[in-house]
This record gives structure tokens, C-alpha cells and sequence, in this order.
């Protein structure tokens, strides 16, 4: 008897609560979820800004990534290093234009990592070296001292050209330093003298 009345008290349950169950069971994933990102997320130590005027793919920027962390853990005396790549390229066609609202998306990823003042590397091709260089809002981001170095042919774009697949061409791309915003947040400093230092280490070898 109790078990029958233990079954429909639970029937009633489900019946009349089925939908605050399943909102109470999503929160719970989604709190798990999060709780788990939060404490293995991993933290990058330095933080690229890729600006090409192509439609680059995750692949690219992927490469890119490993090659800034083999100079990264060279200079760490071999620990791994995190480089976190910020891809904002998109093809700006005047004539045919593309997708706006993708465009859009990209120059406010640009603008964001801008602001937050934490990557101070910057891989461009002429056309968004340019754009930056010319920009009445971006006008003066770059470092005078350290800006526009190729990389074709030199050890850098090698080790870039080893992880994508055979025969691929690269766009031409060019390394350049953001300026220094002189905040008188320290971390700033900190992260930006370390940029500096890899930035230095890959054009040294240029």
C-alpha cells in the first residue's frame, strides 16, 4: 500500500512539477558547467592580435599559435607557455562587399582587445598595417621602434609553415609592437615588457 501511495505521490509530483524540474536540472548543468571552466580554465601569458584583410581560418591561427609558444618556452627555458591568438582578419572588399555583420563582429573583437590592454603583439598584412597606421581612432597604436617586420622567409614563418599542411602560401604578414599605454596599472607594464621580450626574440632571428 505504501508503495503504491510513495509511486502516485510521485506521479502527482512529476505531473505538476515536470517543468520546474527540468529549468532546476539545466541551472544545476549550467552551474556545473561553469564551476568546472572557471577552475581549468587556462590563463594565457601573452596574447596576440592577428589583422588580416583575408578570410582566415581557426587552422592559420592555430599555427600561429605554436609558433609564438616554441619561442615563448625557448625563452622560459623550455617550460610550456600559453599564446592566446585573437584572430579579427576579414576580407574588406569594396566592390563586392561581404557579410557586414561579420565584418562588424571582427572590428569589435579589434576594438576590445584594444582596450583591454593586454596584446601587445600584432601580425598584420600591409593592408591592415596600413588601416592602423591611418585610422583616425587607431592612428598612433603601434610602437615607432618596433613595427612592420616581415616574416617571409625567416625562421618563424618556417616553423608556421611546419604545422599547416604541404604547399600551403601564406599571405605576407608583418610583426609589430602595440605602444606602450603608460596606465599606472603595473600588471600593464608587466605583460607588456614581457611581450616585448618575445616580440624581440623572434625578430632577432629575422
Amino acid at each position: 500500500m505504501s508503495e503504491t501511495t510513495f509511486k502516485q505521490k510521485l506521479e502527482n509530483f512529476w505531473y505538476y512539477y515536470k517543468f520546474h524540474t527540468f529549468v532546476a536540472l539545466f541551472l544545476a548543468a549550467v552551474l556545473v558547467f561553469g564551476t568546472v571552466q572557471f577552475f581549468t580554465r587556462k590563463i594565457p601569458d601573452y596574447k596576440v592580435i592577428m589583422y588580416l584583410n583575408e578570410y582566415e581560418s581557426v587552422r592559420l591561427a592555430d599555427a600561429v599559435e605554436s609558433a609564438f609558444e616554441k619561442y615563448a618556452a625557448e625563452l622560459a627555458g623550455g617550460a610550456k607557455k600559453i599564446v592566446s591568438v585573437s584572430n579579427c582578419s576579414f576580407r574588406e572588399e569594396k566592390e563586392h562587399p561581404g557579410d557586414v555583420q561579420f565584418e562588424k563582429n571582427q572590428r569589435t573583437i579589434l576594438q576590445g582587445e584594444i582596450w583591454e590592454k593586454k596584446a601587445f603583439i600584432f601580425i598584420t598584412d600591409e593592408y591592415r598595417y596600413n588601416e592602423l597606421e591611418n585610422s583616425s581612432v587607431l592612428k598612433g597604436v603601434l610602437d615607432e621602434k618596433n613595427k612592420k617586420v616581415p616574416i617571409k622567409d625567416t625562421p618563424f614563418e618556417k616553423l608556421i609553415l611546419d604545422i599547416l599542411p604541404k604547399d600551403t602560401v601564406l599571405p605576407e604578414m608583418y610583426l609589430s609592437m602595440r605602444k606602450n599605454p603608460g596606465t599606472s596599472d603595473k600588471t600593464i607594464d608587466v605583460v607588456y615588457n614581457k611581450s616585448l621580450e618575445l616580440f624581440n626574440s623572434i625578430t632577432a632571428k629575422q
